[in-house]
């Protein structure tokens, strides 16, 4: 484990890019979200591999579950509210029952630990792909001899079981009776059903059980009245109730006036920008927009994350500590969709498509403003994808010891063929997140810095808390076990490695 000093984390205001390039035809808008076919998801693996560079940082049994796991994410179409938790869990259940083999002597083969531990989450949550699950445990133990098999499986499977009990009633499965404000005729500034929108994505999702403390009953938000109450009670992974992380850690984030000066400028800056057929909107923002969007065929953002990661982390990294920074990555990422949704349904912001066709006293009606990108189906503020981006970073920070980590990533939405990126700190890459948005014309601006900041805090809280998270879910102390491992220097980043070569079923 990396005891580290904390990234210091602060307000972001940011200013738009100066130097940009010419104009670049603006793609259509894309389409519900549906099961791709396995060869369409091999055929975005495809291009993946042509657009990357040869090399890349640490493979092993972990890395090798994790590629699995965003496989089926990529060939399902499964949210990044969604996957961050079957992410989490998989590297929680690997994390655990190998830091339970440290503390025992290292008795069992640590490839069959993490094989078995990943092989039962993985296998209970999507029984549809256990053909696959068993080829790869077959491929990484089947040479083993049965009784390091047996000793492997008695010392994980109890781990992944305990964890999904865990979860049984971690809220994400309750209904959420919420329905938003009327389209044409409810309050100005408060959220409505965008075009063709027919349903609220995961409201449920604000009351989901975090890893590690006990619930708690706020109060309800006072604008979204009885129907948030219902789902206002959230736990989350290793932060707490996310009710009490808002009153206490975030209260200085929350939208504009709308009759500020500074909501006039970020109305005219999503218009201007954010349009599907804008004139002021640079080819380099456009390919911003699509670059991070992680749409139907990827792994989502949460994904586009743990590449950062694997290519970071040195090839000789070992299954442990690779499972302890992508169990602290993923307990972040589920966490702050949680924190992000609860801020979002607290405070139940407009989108910029509800605002600018609609308009207000100072900002007259455009009815057929149309954003690049398709508008999510939930509330504006904050920016989750920025909150997710940035809580992602704060951990890779925390793990790697500094937030200025040079490294390279590409872009899985085949479409646009994109070019890789390289971005010189984590949260360089997490603040063109937030502009993302604002180009793809589903988010003001504003949302973005304190998106930005509301994950930095995320990331923060999860990576302290995260120890003692764990053995609350499971009942233990592996305090020496970690000590030892905190006791040897942590790896420095493989800067040398460039993202985006996988490893595919």
């Amino acid at each position: 484990m990396r005891q580290c000093q904390p990234v210091v984390t602060r307000r972001h205001v940011w200013p738009r890019a100066e130097e940009v390039l010419s104009d670049a035809e603006i793609g259509s808008l894309p389409e519900p979200r549906r099961m791709v076919p396995f060869k369409a998801v091999m055929a975005i693996c495809v291009v993946l591999l042509a657009c990357a560079l040869p090399t890349r940082g640490a493979y092993n049994a972990v890395v090798e579950w994790q590629d699995a796991a965003e496989q089926v994410v990529r060939q399902y179409n499964i949210s990044n509210q969604i996957s961050a938790k079957f992410y989490a869990l998989t590297n929680i259940a690997q994390y655990q029952a190998l830091l339970a083999n440290k503390a025992q002597g290292n008795k069992v083969n640590d490839t069959a630990v993490t094989a078995f531990a990943a092989h039962y989450i993985l296998s209970y949550y999507w029984p549809y792909k256990q053909n696959v699950f068993d080829a790869i445990i077959a491929k990484q133990i089947g040479s083993l001899p049965a009784s390091e098999k047996l000793a492997a499986r008695t010392l994980a499977q109890p781990y992944a079981i305990k964890l999904i009990v865990s979860r049984v009633n971690d809220s994400t499965q309750q209904w959420a009776d919420y329905q938003p404000a009327p389209t044409t005729n409810g309050p100005v500034g408060v959220y409505a059903f965008t075009p063709n929108q027919t349903f609220v994505l995961y409201p449920q999702l604000a009351n989901a059980t975090t890893i590690a403390t006990p619930k708690a009953n706020p109060p309800p938000s006072q604008q979204a009245g009885a129907a948030f109450a219902q789902y206002s009670n959230a736990d989350t992974l290793a932060i707490g109730p996310a009710q009490t992380f808002f009153s206490t850690k975030l209260t200085q984030y929350k939208p504009l006036d709308l009759n500020s000066a500074e909501y006039a400028d970020n109305f005219n800056t999503v218009t201007s920008v954010g349009s599907k057929n804008s004139t002021t909107r640079k080819q380099n923002e456009t390919e911003t927009a699509w670059f991070w969007a992680d749409l139907d065929g990827t792994s989502t953002v949460n994904g586009h994350y743990y590449t950062i990661a694997k290519s970071l982390l040195p090839n000789d990294t070992s299954l442990l500590d690779t499972a302890e920074l992508f169990a602290r990555l993923g307990s972040a990422q589920f966490d702050s969709n949680v924190v992000g949704w609860y801020v979002k349904f607290y405070y139940l912001f407009w989108r910029p498509i509800t605002a600018i066709r609609r308009g207000d006293a100072k900002h007259p009606a455009d009815p057929t403003w149309t954003p690049l990108l398709a508008t999510p189906a939930h509330p504006e503020y904050p920016s989750t994808h920025t909150v997710t981006a940035a809580a992602s970073g704060q951990v890779l920070a925390r793990w790697f010891k500094t937030d200025n980590v040079t490294f390279t990533v590409g872009s899985e939405y085949a479409p646009k063929k994109l070019a890789p990126r390289t971005y010189n700190s984590f949260s360089d890459a997490a603040r063109e997140v937030g502009w993302s948005r604002v180009y793809g014309g589903i988010h003001f601006p504003h949302s973005g810095p304190d998106g930005q900041g509301v994950g930095e805090k995320v990331g923060e809280t999860v990576y302290d808390n995260f120890p003692a998270a764990v053995d609350s879910i499971f009942g233990t102390d592996y305090a020496a076990a970690r000590a030892a491992s905190a006791n040897s220097p942590g790896p420095a980043p493989n800067t040398q490695a460039a993202v985006g070569r996988r490893h595919f079923f």
